[in-house]
């Protein structure tokens, strides 16, 4: 990309000048900007940004549960592995300022604390369930990154709120993993239903 590094000498040397935004054309000595700036440019960069799956975790599954459309940008992420009004899923997703794997090891361990409770405890459905009465703020469960492609996707992302066991942790692995080993599975905020077969047997 840079034979020699020249591309990067008039950087040190601060005689560059970078410009992002919208292209609107190309001119014969560079391009017109959308909001009309007009850039002499030496070389151009076109990057049209990435573009984020709708209804992440469901990025190209369509979900529906009883019988109506589940849109994820509505509802909110629990401790990190569950998403609200879903019953008996989870799911992974890795730190963003770390190691990704470090994250996905404390959230796979939650989340097989959450099958072993549902099979030591009989338990048919277990769903995340917030509660209306309880005031949370709600802001986008991917935190401080405030890359455009985030930004966009804000609409169609799931949500995290301001407090435990709604929001995504601290993106601190030190404490994460200490949470997580010694404060064990909380049952809060959770709906649990005992499969019928086994009402019948206690």
């Amino acid at each position: 990309m840079a034979p020699g590094g020249d591309f990067f000498k008039p950087i040190r040397d601060r005689k560059a000048t970078m410009v992002t935004g919208h292209i609107d054309r190309f001119t014969e000595t560079g391009i017109l900007m959308k909001d009309g700036q007009h850039v002499d440019a030496d070389f151009i960069i076109a990057a049209t940004g990435l573009t984020m799956q709708q209804n992440f975790p469901f990025s190209t599954i369509k979900v529906n549960i009883d019988g109506q459309e589940y849109k994820a940008a509505e509802h909110l992420i629990y401790n990190a592995v569950m998403i609200s009004d879903v019953p008996n899923f989870g799911f992974i997703i890795g730190y963003t300022n770390a190691s990704w794997t470090l994250k996905a090891d404390i959230a796979s361990k939650y989340f097989t604390k959450v099958l072993n409770y549902m099979r030591d405890n009989k338990v048919d459905k277990l769903m995340p369930k917030e509660n209306e009465m309880e005031e949370m703020k709600r802001v986008n469960f991917t935190g401080g990154l405030t890359s455009g492609y985030f930004a966009r996707a804000g609409a169609i992302l799931p949500k995290q709120g301001d407090k435990p066991p709604w929001d995504t942790g601290s993106n601190n692995y030190l404490y994460d993993l200490f949470y997580s080993t010694f404060k064990g599975m909380t049952l809060d905020s959770l709906e649990i239903t005992v499969a019928d077969k086994f009402k019948k047997d206690s």
